[in-house]
C-alpha cells in the first residue's frame, strides 16, 4: 500500500481510513515522521488496482505527535478530526484541521486527551471516542470528555445510520496469553448511548 519502507516492522500499516473527494481513500501510516495521508484513487477500469496518487501532509501545529491513531473527515463542514500521540505513546492529543481544498489542510485547534483514547466518530448527539484497555481513564465510550457507556474498550468506533455504533476491538492489543483474544465488533444500541 505504501510506496516505501521506513523500518522493517510495524510501519507499513494504518489504523484508520477515510473517504476523500472523488472516491479516494485517505490513509495515514503508523509512525510516519511526516504525518501524512496517502491518497489512493479507485481503479478506472474493472480489474485494475487502486493507485497511489498523492500524499497530503498535516500542517505544522507545534506538536511532535507522530502517530495518527484515528481520523474522521466530516465532509459537511470540511474538517478532519484526529487523535494523535507521540511516538512513545505517552502524550495524546485531539486535533482538528480544516480542509481548504483536495490538497490543503490548515490547523484549527487541539486539546490534550487521556492516553489510549482511540476511535472517533460523529453522531447526532456529538463526538464519540472509545478508550483502549490500556487507558487509565475509566473504560468506556465518551461523548466529548463525558462517559456515555461504561465498561467498553476498543480501538475504533463508527456510527451507524440508526444512531447505534460499532466498536472494533483489536484482539492482539488485549491482555492475556499470546497477546490476547480474537478481535471483535461490539454493537452498542442508541438506547445504550442514552438517546
Amino acid at each position: 500500500m505504501f510506496p516505501d519502507v521506513l523500518r522493517d516492522s510495524d510501519i507499513n500499516r494504518t489504523q484508520t481510513v477515510n473517504f476523500g473527494p472523488n472516491g479516494t481513500l485517505w490513509i495515514p501510516r503508523n509512525g510516519d515522521p511526516e504525518r501524512s495521508f496517502f491518497v489512493l484513487s479507485p481503479p478506472q477500469n474493472t480489474g485494475d488496482k487502486w493507485s497511489l496518487t498523492d500524499k497530503i501532509l498535516l500542517p505544522p501545529d507545534g506538536d511532535d505527535m507522530a502517530m495518527i491513531h484515528s481520523a474522521l473527515w466530516e465532509h459537511k463542514t470540511n474538517r478532519i478530526f484526529t487523535i494523535k500521540s507521540s511516538a512513545d505513546v505517552n502524550e495524546w492529543q485531539s486535533t482538528i484541521y480544516s480542509v481548504a481544498d483536495e490538497k490543503t489542510l490548515f490547523y484549527n485547534s487541539s486539546d490534550r486527551i487521556e492516553p489510549f483514547t482511540y476511535g472517533i466518530t460523529l453522531t447526532n448527539y456529538g463526538l464519540l471516542t472509545v478508550t483502549n484497555f490500556r487507558s487509565t481513564k475509566k473504560h468506556g465510550i465518551y461523548l466529548y470528555q463525558n462517559l456515555a457507556v461504561p465498561d467498553v474498550f476498543g480501538n475504533g468506533i463508527t456510527s451507524l445510520s440508526d444512531g447505534s455504533v460499532l466498536v472494533s476491538v483489536y484482539g492482539q492489543a488485549c491482555p492475556g496469553p499470546f497477546n490476547g483474544v480474537p478481535g471483535m465488533l461490539l454493537y452498542i444500541s442508541k438506547k445504550q448511548l442514552g438517546e
